[in-house]
């Protein structure tokens, strides 16, 4: 194990900050500038994690590493022993019980689940095209996989690692977000500029928004009013009222921080590639 300045449990924990609040943009550029990325040590750059529950470990995809990375934060100590999965990881969620971590690989076209007792990759199945994104129910029975080479969201009974139903959604699905009581699967369609709303009582797209050019990011507030939509190369986000689906606002800059939505599935992008 090697340890690993302060500074990356700073910006975790200012992470989990900014995540849990319900109006993304109150966040404003000064409190993301506060994180800091971590300096030399293990050389990893880290673009994603997942928390286990109870905040005491932290499982982060590196850039440009097929592994995955433990962060302890109650020491807090970077293991820097990695965990191979598949080919090019983008994306991962951590059982609601606490058991596995669900890695996606888009680079294979597989997800990889790692069981957390052992710390080790336990089985590997295919989903569809180029996968970009994964969610958990809050009930811990069904993951979602937003596969964006195939237009489709693969559905995953987690009792079986089985897949169960693909659903056909709009073109190029680049990210998901499930609502806190696992009533709805929220994706951002890239290709065709619009959001699909996916019962998930019944597996199927309810309805469909328009919003602005290239969506490739979408965060359900933790209340389930709202859903905020980030836009590729710009610093636009969308925020929509869930209780019509139909009001819609558009945020620029000047009341979102583009540091928050933009080119990325989370704020963690930037916490940790930001210069000190």
């Amino acid at each position: 194990m090697n340890l690993v300045k302060p500074t990356l449990y700073a910006a975790l924990a200012i992470a989990q900050t900014l995540l849990a609040k319900s109006e993304i943009e109150l966040l404003q550029p000064s409190e993301l500038q506060a994180s800091y990325v971590f300096e030399k040590g293990p050389t990893i750059t880290p673009i994603m994690f997942a928390f286990t529950p109870g905040k005491r470990s932290a499982y982060i995809l590196a850039s440009g590493s097929n592994s995955v990375y433990i962060y302890e934060l109650s020491i807090p100590v970077l293991i820097n022993v990695p965990i191979p999965v598949g080919t090019t990881p983008v994306d991962l969620a951590v059982t609601p019980d606490g058991t596995s971590v669900y890695v996606v690989n888009s680079g294979d076209n597989t997800v990889s689940i790692i069981d957390i007792s052992t710390n080790t990759v336990i089985s590997t199945f295919a989903v569809g095209t180029n996968p970009q994104a994964i969610g958990i129910t809050p009930n811990g029975n069904f993951a979602y996989v937003a596969n964006a080479g195939d237009n489709t969201v693969s559905v995953i009974d987690l009792s079986s690692n089985t897949i169960t139903s693909t659903i056909p959604v709009g073109t190029t699905p680049y990210d998901l977000s499930i609502t806190s009581d696992g009533t709805a699967a929220y994706v951002a369609n890239m290709g065709s500029n619009n959001v699909s709303i996916i019962d998930l009582s019944n597996n199927t797209v309810e309805s469909t928004i328009a919003v602005e050019t290239s969506p490739n990011t979408i965060l359900v507030t933790k209340d389930g009013l709202y859903a905020y939509v980030g836009y590729a190369n710009s610093n636009m986000a969308t925020k929509i009222d869930l209780t019509s689906h139909n009001s819609k606002i558009d945020l620029t800059s000047s009341t979102v921080s583009n540091h928050t939505l933009q080119n990325a599935k989370s704020v963690l992008q930037t916490l940790f590639q930001r210069n000190p």
